[in-house]
């Protein structure tokens, strides 16, 4: 499943929410899921990448690759190639799962 979350503006806690839309995702539908941001503000100072805590010995790393559309599509790092469009029912995400 791919998850792409469209920001605006610069938000302190951007990567912890983009990390609890992941996995309640992957809790609710079970499936590989994709998280991705889009980076829709002006400011180059914001390109959050992860989110990173450890505690205790227990750490967690999310990683998300930050898209930018003022670089231009040829300085996205990554093609993507998505099945054709289909009628997805409202609330059923299997359709798009990859």
């Amino acid at each position: 499943m791919i998850h792409v979350e469209v920001q605006g503006e610069p938000e302190d806690t951007f990567a912890e929410r983009l990390y609890t839309y992941h996995y309640r995702l992957r809790d609710r539908y079970r499936v590989d899921v994709v998280s991705m941001a889009v980076l829709a503000d002006l400011r180059e100072g914001f390109r959050p990448r992860r989110l990173y805590y450890q505690r205790w010995g227990c750490e967690l790393a999310f990683t998300f690759p930050p898209l930018d559309p003022s670089q231009g599509r040829s300085k996205w790092n990554m093609t993507f190639s998505l099945p054709s469009p289909r009628r997805v029912k409202r609330g059923d995400l299997s359709a798009w799962t990859l």
